[in-house]
């Protein structure tokens, strides 16, 4: 059985989300395989940190409206990304994590071939409640 939210719910839902999420977070991108959410990651495996622009909350509502882009420090194929903390070691446990990748995953990039130096720009990002009633 599947549990239905109200629009109420579902809007709670995304504004914990956004409350949560520190002020001033940085997207940090990685290569290889994804852990467990609550498990540090490999700092050999960050590929690109981007701080993002505003404050939270909504600042990842705000990516519409604010380029998401850096300059990689490392060179793979983008897997996976975490948004956490700032001013923190790049094995930070994050707030939101998701799977990443060209034209697919939870965030999309024009190419997850990534090179160090090359300048990354995030193309798409939303958070969704789904199972509304």
């Amino acid at each position: 059985m599947t549990l239905k939210y109200s629009v109420t719910v579902n809007t709670a839902r995304l504004n914990a989300i956004e409350s949560g999420t520190p002020a001033s977070p940085t997207l940090r991108i990685y290569k290889g395989t994804e852990p467990a959410i609550g498990v540090a990651a490999t700092a050999s495996d960050l590929l690109v940190k981007i701080p993002l622009a505003g404050s939270a909350p909504n600042v990842l509502a705000a990516k519409t409206a604010a380029a998401w882009s850096a300059a990689a420090t490392a060179t793979g194929t983008a897997t996976w990304f975490r948004i956490g903390a700032t001013g923190v070691d790049e094995t930070v446990v994050g707030h939101v994590q998701g799977s990443c990748g060209q034209g697919a995953g939870d965030m999309s990039f024009d190419n997850s071939a990534i090179n160090s130096g090359q300048t990354v720009t995030v193309n798409t990002f939303s958070i969704t409640a789904g199972n509304q009633a």
